[in-house]
């Protein structure tokens, strides 16, 4: 199953007697202790739990340089060939003109 760049609900997964020790709500960013208390205090220390990773932006960030160099060597290989044959065809088309 492919999860990138979907949001997953992880208490879904667990029935009420086996929840995590803590659950994500929406304003869980700063300060969770006064915001959404029961939602994403750690219900063993106390404390708020740290930010969820999102690996797709880093994803995306690490691999664009994968893409576009390929990229641009092929579409420079297109435009220096396409050249070269402009300047054989307009050669030959001069020489057909000159005879």
């Amino acid at each position: 199953m492919l999860l990138i760049g979907t949001r997953f609900n992880v208490s879904n997964m667990f029935t009420p007697t086996e929840r995590p020790p803590f659950t994500w709500g929406h304003l869980c960013l700063e300060n969770c202790a006064v915001k959404c208390q029961t939602d994403c205090i750690d219900r063993v220390t106390g404390e708020c739990p740290p930010l969820p990773t999102d690996y797709t932006m880093l994803f995306v960030l690490l691999t664009w340089p994968l893409t576009i160099i390929p990229v641009t060597c092929i579409s420079y290989l297109i435009v220096c060939f396409h050249r070269s044959l402009v300047v054989e065809l307009e050669e030959e088309y001069d020489e057909i003109l000159l005879q």
